[in-house]
């Protein structure tokens, strides 16, 4: 891929990038590939759940779930999200 780019550089392209489609290298066009709209993936879902595993990623959830508190003037805590 680093090869497809720099053979485009000194081919005098501008304003590509490159990428594999269907086993071949392509140079696509920056400006179609930014109007296009972002896929979005649910983190819930099966497929990320398949992609954690096979990356063996560790799950990000916080330990314990616990507030937030600040000590308050007489010593004792308060929350601070109300």
């Amino acid at each position: 891929l680093g090869q497809m780019a720099v053979h485009g550089a000194m081919a005098g392209y501008s304003g590509i990038t490159c990428g594999k489609i269907y086993e071949q290298y392509v140079y696509l066009p920056i400006h179609a590939i930014t109007q296009q709209r972002g896929k979005r993936v649910n983190p819930q879902g099966r497929w990320f759940s398949r992609m954690k595993e096979a990356t063996g990623q560790p799950d990000f959830k916080p330990d314990q779930e616990s507030e937030p508190t600040s000590p308050a003037p007489g010593g004792s805590t308060i929350n601070v999200l109300e």
